[in-house]
């Protein structure tokens, strides 16, 4: 049995919604850190410019 990782990074305003989606799907488990970050849509008149966001990490059956 092969599993896959996937990592989504999220507004977190939008975290509890994506947590609410994964149970309703069968998802068993997930792990959530907060992160701060900037890229292409650094704020850069903010002081500092890091953006907080969720990180979320799944491990999950790989289907062929």
């Amino acid at each position: 049995m092969a599993f896959k990782k996937i990592i989504a990074i999220l507004q977190c305003a939008v975290l509890e919604k994506a947590e609410t989606a994964l149970q309703e799907i069968g998802v068993p488990g997930i792990t959530v850190t907060y992160i701060k970050g900037y890229g292409d849509y650094a704020n850069f008149f903010q002081s500092p410019p890091l953006v907080r966001h969720a990180r979320i990490e799944i491990f999950t059956e790989e289907k062929s």
